[in-house]
Order: structure tokens, then C-alpha cells, then sequence
């Protein structure tokens, strides 16, 4: 236990230190670079390094999270303390639903257990007869990510970030619900067993979310 500890805690201080920061500066170099084209029209280097930026930029805060928590963890184990773990595997995502019980997932749980559950019961209390649940469930997250975008900073692009976010999970969950009301559940888990879709879906949410964070960076 002793060892295991002092490994978290050396790979905190490796993610924070040493990766992170180089993550960091790529980004700011294709941030840099993105703007500098953008002024000058050439639309092929503008989208290169806006997928490069958003790339490095997610990459970066993932390295810069999971860092934090590995310096935390591991240290609370070294002083006796067992402290949860605030990310599973976020790139191994099956889709964009799953992705949010594998990121930050302290919050996400708090956010699922005081405002999404809340919102969604009472609107089904209220449109249960007048509305598809797959709307109800895009209504409560649309509020509920639009929350989470306000408590991340209260300028514009948090909010479209946040309700970006929402959007892809609204979609996600529309999806699901369609796609088992029109081939049953039997077929759509055949479907997500196949390796194809399986990666394809991974690599598309991971892309939504690179992007949605361009809002954080990104100067209107």
C-alpha cells in the first residue's frame, strides 16, 4: 500500500510538472498559430491547428486533473486516508453518455444526484402524459449542463459550452431511445458489441468534447 501511494503521488507530480505543461504549450502554439491564420484566410492551416489546439487543450486538462488527483490520492493514502477516484478511463467511452461517468466524476455524480434527478422527476411529474421521456431527459440535461457550464465561469462561452454539453448528451440519449424503439434492445446491444461501432462512437464523443472545450479557450 505504502508503494502503490508513492507511485500516485510521483505520477501527480510527473502529469503536473513535467507532461502537462508541455501539453500546455502546444496548445498555446497551435492557439497561436490558428489566430494568426485566421487573419490571413488560409482556411487549411486555420482548421489544422484548431484540431490540433483542441486536441492538446483536452489532452492538457485531462493530464492536469488526473494529476491533481493522483498527488491527492496518493497522499491521503501516505497520511491514512482513502480518497475516491475522480476519473475511469475517460477515453475508453463507449459514447458520450458514458463519458460523463468516467470524467470528474465527483462532480458529475453531484451534479446527477442535486439537479438532474430532481429536474427530470419533476418534469415528469408535470409533461409524464404530454411528452416523450427521451424530451423530458433532453429538457433536465440541457438544464443541468447549462448549470455545470455557469459553474465553470459565468462569461458567455461557458454557457454555450456548458449547454454544448448538453446538446451532445441530449443527442446521445435521443439516439439511444430511437434506435431501441425502432430495433429493440436485443439489436442496439448487438450493435455496441461490434468493434466498428464501438470505436466509432468512442472517437465521436471524445471529438465532441475536444471541440465543446474550444469554447473555454477560444477569445469571441
Amino acid at each position: 500500500a505504502f508503494y502503490t501511494a508513492l507511485h500516485r503521488t510521483t505520477l501527480g507530480f510527473v502529469f503536473l510538472f513535467l507532461v502537462g505543461p508541455v501539453l500546455l504549450k502546444f496548445s498555446s502554439y497551435h492557439q497561436h498559430n490558428f489566430y494568426k491564420y485566421l487573419s490571413s484566410n488560409s482556411w487549411l492551416r486555420v482548421t489544422e491547428h484548431l484540431t490540433f489546439a483542441a486536441i492538446d487543450y483536452l489532452l492538457y486538462l485531462f493530464i492536469n486533473f488526473q494529476g491533481y488527483m493522483h498527488l491527492v490520492i496518493g497522499m491521503g493514502r501516505l497520511g491514512g486516508f482513502d480518497l475516491p477516484e475522480n476519473f475511469n478511463a475517460p477515453s475508453r467511452a463507449a459514447n458520450f453518455l458514458d463519458l460523463w461517468s468516467r470524467w470528474h466524476i465527483t462532480l458529475s455524480e453531484w451534479f446527477k444526484y442535486y439537479l438532474f434527478n430532481p429536474i427530470a422527476k419533476a418534469l415528469t411529474q408535470r409533461l409524464g402524459n404530454l411528452v416523450p421521456m427521451t424530451t423530458i431527459g433532453g429538457m433536465a440535461f440541457f438544464v443541468t449542463f447549462g448549470v455545470m457550464g455557469i459553474w465553470h465561469g459565468t462569461t458567455e462561452v461557458f454557457i454555450l459550452y456548458g449547454l454544448l454539453l448538453g446538446g451532445g448528451v441530449t443527442i446521445n440519449r435521443v439516439w439511444q431511445g430511437e434506435i431501441i424503439r425502432r430495433k429493440g434492445r436485443t439489436w442496439y446491444r448487438s450493435l455496441c458489441r461490434r468493434v466498428w461501432y464501438h470505436e466509432l462512437s468512442r472517437a465521436a464523443s471524445l471529438a465532441f468534447f475536444a471541440i465543446a472545450f474550444i469554447f473555454i479557450w477560444i477569445q469571441p
